[in-house]
């Protein structure tokens, strides 16, 4: 995270380098692919006295409203990720996320819905993808935007990227590279004007910490050939406590 951005507040970065892992503080363990969390434990380690808690995780249970705009107020590209965010950076984002596997199905992902999506949405949209081949598709056919990235790294694995086959496989480039690439995808999509993306976590972050105008792509509805979208989970809602607030 840190080769991308910084600290607003110059005071933070120097606090942080003072914090070390010693393996006695707080832990979290928040990843999508695992088990449901336990809220009534992480309410107590969020609402202890603990003055550091350690986070690890690639969601958030039940994401909240935040204010627009929110992200910015903490934290700054590093001139690493001004070199690779697009110029001009893009209002309309589309973020198409293959699954990782054969049991990983998402909706949204079948050339009807591609066609729909194309026809929706500008010409100067910007897309997303792991799956580098729908690149040209939208670029040939709509003359949609894109990154020139040749892979793209899985965003809950260091060791692992997509290539420009869609094949999930071993990292070729180095890092710093896979990770300021990834940085740059999310970065697009928090501050565009509005973000239409199939089911994806990295995708809903972005979205989030920015409060950008979404929408979750869940295909075409066969009795009106139209696309399907629907609003984010978080907005749709009641309102929701704080995580730290909540009971059992």
């Amino acid at each position: 995270f840190h080769i991308a951005f910084q600290p607003v507040d110059s005071q933070v970065s120097d606090a942080c380098r003072k914090i070390t892992n010693d393996g006695s503080a707080i832990a979290i363990r928040l990843v999508n692919y695992e088990g449901p969390v336990d809220e009534c434990l992480l309410k107590q380690r969020l609402e202890s006295n603990e003055p550091i808690i350690y986070i690890l995780g690639n969601t958030y249970p039940r994401w909240r409203p935040i204010p627009t705009g929110y992200f910015q107020k903490f934290y700054q590209p590093t001139s690493k990720l001004q070199a690779l965010l697009p110029k001009p950076m893009p209002k309309t984002v589309v973020h198409l996320r293959q699954g990782d596997k054969g049991h990983d199905k998402r909706r949204g992902l079948d050339n009807t819905t591609f066609a729909e999506l194309g026809k929706a949405l500008p010409s100067d949209t910007y897309l997303v993808t792991n799956h580098l081949s729908w690149y040209d598709y939208f670029s040939s056919n709509f003359g949609w935007r894109h990154p020139n990235w040749h892979a793209v790294q899985h965003s809950a694995s260091r060791s692992f990227m997509w290539d420009n086959h869609g094949e999930l496989t071993k990292q070729d480039e180095t890092q710093e590279t896979q990770q300021l690439q990834m940085w740059s995808d999310w970065y697009a999509m928090a501050c565009a004007n509005q973000v239409w993306h199939t089911h994806s976590d990295f995708s809903l972050s972005a979205i989030h910490w920015m409060n950008v105008d979404s929408r979750t792509i869940k295909g075409v509805d066969p009795r009106t050939n139209k696309l399907k979208l629907i609003q984010e989970a978080f907005r749709t809602d009641d309102k929701m406590m704080p995580l730290k607030d909540r009971g059992p």
